[in-house]
């Protein structure tokens, strides 16, 4: 944000701070969610949000940190959905899907923002950061494979352990 939008140091990282409060609010009210819409609508919801920070292809510190933060927002209950269905897979023995998806998982982690930088530096950062908007349709495309109704967690929301 400093260097594209030309903001002051202290507004620089605003972005990466909504992002992450964002996604903690949507891990905290995640639970209560996916309970009610299921695991498939949320991932829906949470795609398209992450695509709607489509917003940083038009550039300005508002609509970037509203970009940051819907796509921290939008991930949040992604990522549990999907190691949940990998755990339940159908022929595999207990775990081993799910290590198989964290390990993909992790390669991403790796090779994501290297691509996102490589954009970046070749065009301009809000090019690099719009691959994060179309991982978001990607998600939201890849939806179906969860769970569809409204099927509710292991944990209930309010339960102790």
């Amino acid at each position: 944000m400093r260097s594209e939008l030309h903001v002051s140091g202290s507004l620089a990282a605003s972005g990466y701070i909504t992002a992450m409060a964002f996604h903690f609010l949507g891990r905290v009210s995640g639970d209560a969610l996916v309970n009610r819409f299921g695991q498939r609508r949320m991932a829906l919801f949470g795609g398209l949000l992450v695509a709607v920070g489509v917003a940083v292809a038009f550039p300005s510190p508002l609509t970037t940190v509203f970009g940051y933060a819907s796509a921290g927002y939008g991930v949040a209950t992604v990522i549990p959905s999907v190691f949940e269905a990998a755990d339940a897979l159908p022929g595999f023995k207990p775990g081993t899907a799910l290590t198989v998806t964290l390990l993909v998982l992790r390669v991403g982690f790796l090779v994501a923002p290297p691509l996102v930088g490589l954009i970046a530096d070749a065009s301009a950062v809000r090019w690099g950061l719009l691959c994060v908007c179309a991982a978001g349709l990607l998600v939201a495309g890849l939806a179906w494979v969860l769970s569809p109704g409204r099927e509710p967690s292991d944990v209930p929301v309010g339960a102790t352990r």
